[in-house]
């Protein structure tokens, strides 16, 4: 029997490999820790990331969420939050530092989400640290915002992720906008208050293990015409960046990512359906949004 092999040449032209630094690592470096892969050893973050490399990975990854700076305690809104300081923007810009100083390309996820989202947690972004674009929000809460003022933020808070991102000297030929987006994507979320959907917030919990099943059209009716049309708010700011910056964006490619423990092929496809008609129409292959998924690892 013949078998499909591919080269390691091969491999490494056509297959991304995010082998990555996290922001969980980062700290541990700094309290003194060193890491070991096989006699390899690494003290530093770009020394991790150089053996990263070495073991093929083509690029690194960071997920971006909306809070600015870490704070003494892992807590957000009295509760204890996990993520509460591992994905904000001063974090995402170190890896992006890092990325440019060892030649590698980035990858960012632009959660659009406080400090995390997946598809069971979903959170709406937070622009009190960035005055100019709070400011757009008028005074009102998110949550009161049209679907029409969040896209305006959210192209506005494109532009500015994006120049800082970029400015960094790093290279990005792939963004991913929002994380386990299958229900949510900027506060327009299943179980969140939303004058963009009021009938949203009162959806229990368990029916988004059947809706991707049963009601496809519930959900493009309800949810993700009005995400593609915020998709495409926050890559406009982003590919304004570019441009502002003189950087050449024809070949930046654009996606989002689900969760497919939630996901059947005729749920993928209705997703794609409102994204593509809001985004690709008429536009050049750079606005593309295709879908990229991780498996769910057990618990246990």
């Amino acid at each position: 029997m013949k078998r499909n092999t591919v080269s390691a040449k091969a491999a490494s032209r056509d297959f991304r490999v995010a082998l990555s630094l996290s922001p969980f690592s980062l700290p541990q470096f700094e309290e003194g820790y060193t890491f070991k892969i096989g006699e390899q050893a690494a003290s530093t973050p770009q020394e991790l990331q150089a053996i990263y490399r070495e073991k093929r990975a083509t690029e690194m990854f960071v997920r971006i969420a909306t809070k600015r700076h870490t704070t003494a305690e892992d807590i957000t809104d009295g509760k204890a939050d996990s993520n509460a300081n591992v994905h904000t923007f001063d974090q995402g810009i170190e890896l992006c530092r890092i990325a440019a100083e060892l030649g590698m390309p980035i990858n960012p996820e632009i959660m659009c989400a406080y400090t995390y989202m997946d598809m069971e947690a979903q959170q709406e972004p937070r622009f009190e640290e960035y005055p100019e674009i709070h400011r757009l929000q008028k005074g009102k809460r998110w949550q009161e915002l049209s679907l029409e003022e969040i896209c305006t933020v959210l192209h506005a808070y494109g532009l500015f992720i994006g120049e800082e991102i970029l400015k960094t000297g790093c290279t990005v030929n792939n963004w991913n906008l929002g994380n386990e987006a299958n229900y949510g994507f900027a506060g327009i979320s299943y179980g969140l208050e939303t004058a963009v959907n009021p009938k949203l917030q009162k959806m229990p919990s368990f029916l988004r293990y059947v809706m991707p099943a049963f009601a496809v059209g519930w959900l493009k009716r309800n949810l993700w015409r009005y995400h593609a049309k915020a998709y495409a708010a926050l890559r406009a700011g982003i590919l304004e960046a570019y441009n502002k910056l003189g950087i050449d964006a024809s070949n930046v490619k654009f996606s989002t990512h689900i969760a497919t423990v939630v996901a059947t092929p005729s749920s993928c496809a209705a997703l794609q359906l409102p994204e593509r008609k809001r985004i690709c129409h008429g536009h050049r292959r750079h606005q593309l949004l295709p879908q990229r998924s991780f498996p769910r690892q057990g618990q246990g």
